[in-house]
């Protein structure tokens, strides 16, 4: 085999990007929106400190959605009731229900990359709600490995998230095929443990703002990823 394992990214590259043009983009700040006034938080403050939190939400940093959002109506000078804080807890939760949808080809190709004998793993920059939801979802029972950065307190682009997922799958970064969108470096930190990068950039999305330039390879949807192991 070319490679002993693949490697995803999740969003962006399994399911579509919460911060793709129209639709998921509009939800989530509707959503955040709704979370404010749920919680009795004046709006342009709340949103301020939702954004201003992100890497801390990412890195796990809160030990629960509940902590986190007491936290930052704290640094508006609100106080909620738990009745408050559940509400938005519920709105948050079914967002990401709605998004966590696997693209249409993801499944199968999944399914496919392990029969070829490959080791799967997944590598995602993400808050709470995707570990709480991800065993319901259709996409969990293709991976060997999955590995959320709101659970290790750790990033892409930092090495050890690449490294200690392929000490998890039990292979050797030399031996992957890493497959994400760009963001976050990912791409070319991969790279730089050793993996092979591929993007993936379907034709509906454009690119994530923070992803930087890409001079590799790339395709447009995840079915492509086979001809790349072969």
């Amino acid at each position: 085999m070319k490679f002993d394992a693949v490697i995803f990214d999740l969003y962006g590259t399994l399911v579509d990007s919460v911060d793709s043009p129209g639709g998921a983009r509009a939800a989530y700040d509707a959503v955040t929106a709704k979370a404010a006034e749920a919680l009795g938080a004046p709006l342009e403050a709340f949103l301020l400190r939702w954004r201003a939190t992100f890497n801390q939400r990412m890195s796990g940093q809160y030990p629960s959605y509940e902590a986190y959002v007491t936290s930052i109506c704290r640094d508006v000078g609100v106080t909620p009731t738990p009745e408050q804080v559940e509400e938005a807890l519920r709105l948050r939760v079914e967002l990401f229900q709605r998004h966590l949808v696997p693209r249409p080809d993801a499944v199968e190709t999944l399914v496919t990359l392990r029969a070829m004998g490959h080791k799967i793993g997944l590598i995602s920059d993400c808050s709470w709600e995707t570990p709480h939801l991800w065993p319901a979802t259709s996409l969990a029972p293709c991976f060997d490995v999955t590995t959320f950065s709101c659970a290790t307190g750790t990033r892409k682009p930092d090495p050890r998230i690449f490294t200690m997922t392929c000490e998890e799958l039990g292979v050797m970064p030399e031996g992957c095929l890493y497959v994400g969108d760009g963001g976050s470096d990912e791409l070319a930190g991969a790279e730089r443990v050793g993996m092979t990068a591929l993007r993936i950039h379907v034709p509906y999305e454009t690119l994530p703002d923070h992803a930087d330039p890409w001079p590799g390879p790339e395709v447009s949807t995840l079915a492509q990823t086979l001809e790349w192991v072969t």
